[in-house]
Parts: structure tokens; sequence; C-alpha cells
């Protein structure tokens, strides 16, 4: 956010353990949970009468016929629900992937229940972990959030929608940082300001290979404050411009930290390494109290939490 100097912090507001919405949205302004947790079940063969009961039909007469129907990747829900998936190749015939969808449900609880009962599937325990998308949701104006958001990646790309910036995405290959605006995305959905924060992580980046460990992990204070916790890449700050509004360098500042985040309009400032002598002493970063991190550590211990002391929601 770009701020006047007379202008403070914000005062402490609940953490939420599961995605901001428009029920929710009034009882805090921050969320952190995961949103997709994907299993690599390629190896696997399922019966017809266990894909019969999965899909939750029974018109099936055999999986050949069924997976002719559909295009490459079709996503099928568990038992017509939207808290899990498979995703099919029709052309192998075969299962590629199981998705659950932590985001969609209530607890650890719930989730454990949903794990559970893939088990008569998929043979989950040996199946390694795809892919896991950590998560913070931010009741905030994208662009006033992305102003002062500062990654360790020097490249981003930006995407756009009728000239005003909507996501900015940093990283490439197996770890993708995207920074995006909820209610352009989604504007049935979402009726007040949202800024996602999303950490794709794909195999190696994964901190584990099963679900019980990456719970493990997600569990430890020491991960969470280590380099290996990608949220400690990304810090959020306001940002203070310190020159006369009548400069160049104020107007120069002012209309690219409207449409890039304060690393990028760094970079492209810095093309001669003179950024530190013309421009650090026109602008100030003053971090948020909360930071990505530390949102996203207490959000999913307090999920996780029913697992130390083994009680039920």
């Amino acid at each position: 956010m770009l701020m006047k100097r007379s202008e403070t912090h914000e005062t402490h507001i609940p953490i939420l353990s599961s995605k901001l919405t428009s029920m929710n949205q009034l009882d805090a302004k921050y969320a952190g949970f995961i949103d997709k947790i994907e299993f690599d079940v390629t190896s696997q063969n399922i019966s017809t009468a266990n894909y019969k009961a999965f899909t939750g039909t029974s018109n099936l007469s055999s999986i050949e016929g069924f997976f002719k129907n559909f295009k490459a990747n079709y996503q099928i829900t568990f038992n017509q629900s939207n808290k899990a998936y498979i995703c099919i190749n029709p052309i192998r015939s075969v299962v590629t992937k199981v998705i659950i969808k932590p985001s969609s449900t209530h607890n650890v609880t719930e989730l454990l229940y949903i794990y559970e009962s893939l088990w008569s599937y998929f043979k989950l325990w040996n199946a390694k972990l795809r892919r896991v998308d950590l998560t913070i949701d931010i009741k905030s104006d994208f662009s006033d959030t992305s102003c002062g958001f500062k990654v360790s990646y020097k490249r981003a790309v930006s995407n756009y929608m009728s000239y005003k910036q909507t996501g900015i995405y940093f990283g490439t290959g197996e770890e993708i940082i995207k920074a995006y605006d909820r209610r352009e995305k989604n504007p049935k959905e979402i009726n007040f300001p949202c800024t996602r924060i999303e950490i794709q992580l794909l195999r190696k980046k994964i901190p584990t290979e099963t679900l019980s460990d990456l719970f493990s992990v997600l569990l430890d204070n020491e991960w969470h404050l280590s380099k290996k916790n990608p949220f400690n890449k990304i810090s959020l700050n306001n940002v203070l411009l310190c020159v006369d509004p009548d400069s160049d360098k104020y107007r120069t500042l002012f209309y690219q930290l409207k449409a890039m985040p304060f690393s990028v309009v760094k970079a492209i400032n810095n093309k001669n390494r003179n950024f530190d002598r013309d421009y650090k002493s026109a602008s100030k970063l003053i971090p948020n109290k909360i930071q990505p991190a530390e949102i996203f550590r207490i959000a999913i211990q307090n999920y996780l939490n029913p697992l130390i002391y083994g009680e039920k929601q």
C-alpha cells in the first residue's frame, strides 16, 4: 500500500484456517490453508466396480468405454462433491492423479475422513505427493497489496484485464509463487477486496513424499522459520514515498507502484545499478506487522491441532 506519512499499521485481526468467503470475511482479514494436494497414482489399476463406486455412477459397463467420452486429464468428482477429484487419461485408460481440496473442508478431521474413504480405491499411503498448493488470503485490494510485495525472485510475469493488473507470477518449474485478485478472477463468488498468494510446489520442492509426513512438517515451528518454507521468500510492506509529490521521482514511482510490485519497480530502475543512488531516499518500505509466513503458520497449525490432541471438531 502507498502510505502517507501520518498513516499507521493496522491492529491485530484473527486469522482463519479456511479460505475467505463472503460469509466469513467480516470475522478476519487473513486466512491460511492448503488449497490442493495431488497424489500420483499413474501406476495403479482400478477395477470397474471401484470406479463405479468412486464416481457414484451405476451405468458404467467398462472403464475403457467410459474414458472414450472424455478429453485427456478430465476431472471427475468423488461422490459428487467438490472436495476430491480424479484425473483420467482416456487414451491410456488410466487414472493419473487423485486431488484432494483441503480448502473445501471445515477441519482436518473432515479431510482425513475423505482421505481414508479414498483408500478403498487407491493406495494413497504408497502414493507420492505430486503437487501441494500452500495459500493465504488477504482482505485487501490487489493493487494495495502488490505494490509493497517483495519476493526473492527478480523476474515476474503480470496478468492484466482491461489495462488493470490482476495478478503476478514469480518462479518457474517446481516452485511458482502467484499473487492475484480473487475478486477479478471470481466476481460471482467474491464481492469484497481479496488478494490471494499461492505457492505451487511440485515433486522435489514438496517438503515430504507422503501426506502424514507433510502434516508433521507443517506442525514444526523450525520449518516455518527456516528457508525451506517458501513463504519466507515473500514480504508484505507499505511503501512510503518521501519526495515532493510534484517531482519527477514521485510521479515515476507512484505510477509504477500502481502497476507493479516494489521488487519489480526496483529492478526496472536499477538497470545501471543506480537505484540506491537515485531512488532509495525517495521511498521507504515499512514492513507489515504480520508477514505471509506467520499468517500461514498460525492458520495451518490451528487447522492441524486436532492431530496433536486427538480431538474431533
